[in-house]
């Protein structure tokens, strides 16, 4: 009998209104409906081993959600994780503000970007791992590089830029 290697999943969290959109007319950013939508969240986060998140989410937020609430961070440390999943952010063009909240935030940071997206932060520290993945296009290969998530977070297969 051979052996088989446990098999990987993502948790795909999506947030919609009943009309489809989450934003209201004047496009501004959304917010938590609830408390306990919130606490869904951040339980959701505090199981992951990576969150994953667009650029555009980024810029809207300057920010990302971190695990808080004592009992997860408990939960997380007998599992022998670390405090916060890493937190990978994928953006065609890799622009943002360094001086967003973001980076600031006690979590570990990835990139996924495109060639050009990632020259901006090839020589700074914001980001522990810089991923290239790109279409002959010049978009980020979203396939090829969930393919790599599959894996845990210190098992990826990291090109550093």
């Amino acid at each position: 009998m051979i052996a088989q290697k446990p098999r990987s999943h993502n948790t795909v969290i999506l947030a919609m209104s009943v009309d489809g959109k989450i934003a209201d007319f004047s496009h501004s950013n959304a917010r938590f409906g609830s408390i306990s939508d919130k606490k869904h969240l951040e339980k959701q986060i505090a199981a992951a081993d990576a969150v994953l998140f667009g650029g555009r989410t980024l810029r809207a937020y300057g920010t990302t959600l971190t695990v808080s609430h004592p009992e997860l961070l408990h939960h997380r440390k007998c599992n022998g994780k670390a405090p916060q999943p890493v937190h990978v952010v994928i953006s065609h063009s890799g622009k943002f503000n360094p001086d967003l909240r973001f980076f600031q935030q006690p979590v570990e940071r990835w990139l996924i970007s495109t060639a050009t997206g990632a020259i901006f932060w090839q020589k700074r520290t914001e980001f522990k791992h810089i991923l290239v993945f790109e279409t002959p296009t010049g978009k980020v290969d979203i396939p090829r590089a969930l393919e790599q998530v599959k894996m845990l977070p210190h098992q990826w297969k990291v090109r550093d830029f």
